[in-house]
């Protein structure tokens, strides 16, 4: 008797149990998954962007729960499809746990590929330079990622500082997002014995697009003579025109010229970008 009314217990746990799970399964298949939408299917952001920022324009609803927006979960930015252009996903879930995600194109306002700047112009005294002079002062810097000179590659380095010259450091680094920079820096190694002043630029390396117009005095900063440190007139600086036709590595060189010599000269690196 007793086995009998312990088996009947046991199916009637049984069979509770497994309605119990039925009616959970009929609760979930009768639950809707949640809606995400956005009022722009291309999202703007500045570099600098945080979730709030992605999080413009995107609302999620659910039948059953109402408002679900706070509950969004924002992914991170996808590699680029396309420069400055990725992809961001939405994940929510809705009370019952069902989940709705939704993808978004995102366009980087502002955004240009990683830049190298260099502490000073690529020219050594004869004699007087080295591979660890060259990479100290070359630093490359990302709108998105920051600081990634450690990320840079040597491609190509055929520099000698006992020998007059100009040598070529091939350099190459890529982003987390995948935008990838080639260049082919310029290095100078001169006899600066018959130099008598210093052509001083405001900057080492400068950027600027396919097409554009380089005005090349206006990034010399002062000329002075060496043994007085008198200023000179930037008037007196001659040099070279470069072409921005295509993008590609350019550099222009300044000099002074006293009875066919040359007295005194540097280089500007002019990096060439395609407008897009």
């Amino acid at each position: 008797m007793k086995a009998k009314i312990a088996a009947i217990c046991i199916f009637l746990i049984s069979a509770g149990l497994f309605g119990y799970a039925l009616y959970q399964d009929w609760l979930v298949s009768k639950n809707t998954a949640p809606v995400i939408e956005c009022s722009k299917d291309v999202l703007e952001v500045p570099c600098n962007y945080t979730d709030k920022d992605l999080m413009k324009g995107i609302k999620a609803t659910d039948k059953e729960d109402g408002d679900l927006t706070s509950w969004i979960i924002v992914g991170q930015l996808s590699r680029f499809y396309s420069k400055g252009k990725s992809e961001v996903t939405y994940v929510v879930f809705d009370s019952n746990n069902k989940p709705s995600s939704f993808v978004r194109k995102v366009k980087l306002k502002g955004y240009t590929s990683p830049r190298v700047s260099l502490e000073e112009p690529l020219i050594f005294p004869l004699n007087a330079g080295s591979d660890k002079q060259v990479f100290e002062g070359i630093k490359i810097t990302d709108k998105l990622d920051g600081d990634i000179t450690k990320w840079m590659t040597v491609t190509d380095m055929d520099a000698t500082y006992n020998l007059a010259g100009t040598y070529h450091l091939g350099i190459n680094v890529v982003n987390s997002y995948g935008d990838e920079v080639t260049l082919s820096l310029p290095i100078h190694v001169v006899d600066t014995s018959k130099y008598l002043y210093n052509i001083e630029l405001k900057d080492s390396i400068v950027y600027t697009k396919v097409g554009s117009e380089v005005d090349p005095l206006s990034y010399i900063d002062s000329v002075k003579e060496i043994m007085s440190d008198d200023e000179e007139d930037i008037d007196e600086v001659e040099f070279d025109t470069i072409s921005t036709s295509k993008a590609g590595c350019e550099e222009i060189h300044y000099y002074i010229e006293r009875d066919e010599e040359i007295v005194a000269e540097t280089w500007l690196t002019v990096v060439v970008e395609n407008k897009k």
